[in-house]
């Protein structure tokens, strides 16, 4: 994700933008393990590995929404 144009699958930690509930939960960082092109939506996705415990499933979200640390 150093730019939006690339789908890759390289792991990038990442924050997600606070407008997610997950984020107002303490959600804030994980591992973006895949992004991918979502012909449905349009758009460039990102699967992000959240780093709370209690988030067991990968959390989808577009690349623009996500900011790399």
């Amino acid at each position: 994700m150093p730019n939006h144009t690339t789908i890759s699958t390289a792991q990038y930690r990442v924050e997600i933008a606070p407008h997610y509930d997950l984020w107002m939960r303490g959600a804030q960082y994980g591992t973006a393990v895949r992004e991918y092109y979502s012909q449905k939506l349009g758009r460039n996705m990102v699967a992000v590995r959240m780093d709370h415990p209690q988030i067991k499933k990968l959390f989808r979200c577009a690349a623009d929404e996500v900011k790399v640390i």
